[in-house]
């Protein structure tokens, strides 16, 4: 809509978001439009999907000037920026919805519903009966959330944290929710940090240091917590790299002859 003077005059608009068409009134409810070229325009904005969740102090400038204002930063990393659902996920989430109907009980209804209320979520998994100090505690739930956010760690905000808390909150059984006291957790997971020591032979190369700048690109590539892995799908929660995986995907580097350690 624009200015509020036009909401006024052209209540009965209606807008069908799967088609983007927008129908005005009838004369009888709404105003009609007056013919003729360039009588009605229409702009809209939209957000930077991905391109949105920035490091810490990555907004350095207003886009525009605010009077007293002299700089600006952020703090904290920003989170929640997605792009356009594809129709499978929205076909999945659409027959998750209709197999819960409004409550979780298993591990994967938890999940699943935590998935369709942060799309920007990369992966989800509860773990029920873990307490807060990370050992079994029954009658307590932890769902390990990670968020789609190109870093070496990632980890969720606090508000990211609290959206994931309230939908499953909503869904979950009274004995998790009943009291003063939520018996739900929701937090990223704890990164472990793998080192890499190798020792190759190679014949005929020009560089050993670019062949050394090959070997670290692919091995950070294959531990990446997101997009690497045997799958290039990303790690699960719990599973180690291997090392004859590493040996193999070392000695699968061009230039590569063995590796000796």
């Amino acid at each position: 809509r624009g200015s509020s003077a036009a909401s006024d005059v052209y209540k009965g608009q209606r807008l069908d978001r799967s088609t983007g068409t927008v129908r005005f009134g009838d004369g009888d409810q709404g105003k009609i439009p007056p013919r003729g070229q360039d009588t009605i325009r229409a702009t809209y904005t939209t957000g930077g999907g991905r391109d949105g969740n920035v490091e810490p102090e990555a907004v350095t400038e207003l886009k525009t000037p605010i009077s007293l204002v002299d700089s600006v930063s952020n703090p904290t990393a920003s989170d929640g920026g997605a792009g356009i659902e594809p129709v499978e996920s929205a076909v999945s989430r659409a027959a998750n919805r209709i197999k819960t109907r409004g409550k979780a009980v298993t591990a994967s209804d938890f999940e699943q519903v935590a998935a369709a209320a942060v799309r920007t979520l990369a992966t989800v998994e509860c773990k029920p009966q873990l307490g807060p100090d990370g050992n079994r505690n029954p009658g307590w739930m932890t769902l390990l959330v990670v968020p789609d956010a190109q870093r070496d760690q990632p980890m969720p905000s606090m508000e990211l944290e609290q959206r994931v808390h309230k939908a499953v909150s909503e869904v979950a059984p009274a004995t998790l929710t009943e009291g003063d006291r939520s018996q739900i957790i929701v937090r990223g997971p704890t990164y472990a940090a793998v080192s890499v020591d190798v020792t190759v032979h190679t014949t005929g190369v020009k560089s050993i240091y670019l062949l050394k700048t090959r070997l670290e690109e692919t091995l950070a590539e294959y531990l990446d917590p997101l997009s690497g892995g045997p799958d290039n799908t990303g790690w699960e929660f719990g599973e180690p790299p291997s090392e004859s995986s590493i040996e193999s995907l070392v000695r699968s580097v061009s230039g590569v002859d063995t590796v000796t350690e």
